[in-house]
């Protein structure tokens, strides 16, 4: 049995989607894709169609002087609101 995209059910697994998943479901009604490329400037060049670019470092604080941990799903959950996703636990 192949794998389910996308995958995760909130035990700390991040959801994924194969190329192939998202090519079939780019256009799904409430589907929001969130592209995490360090670089602003490779997601202007070249990014999934339609996709929200945020800086893969929104989503660590701190834990003394590096980012190493994930923000809390409260925190998240304010920071994603603004674009309109919801975040189910």
């Amino acid at each position: 049995m192949g794998k389910t995209y996308p995958y995760g059910k909130g035990d700390g697994t991040a959801a994924g989607a194969s190329p192939e998943w998202l090519e079939k479901h780019l256009h799904a009604k409430g589907l929001i894709v969130i592209d995490c490329q360090p670089n602003v400037h490779e997601y202007i060049q070249n990014h999934i169609p339609g996709a929200l670019y945020v800086h893969e470092n929104l989503f660590r604080i701190h834990e003394g002087a590096i980012p190493t941990r994930w923000l809390p799903a409260d925190a998240a959950e304010i920071f994603f609101s603004d674009p309109g996703i919801e975040i189910s636990s």
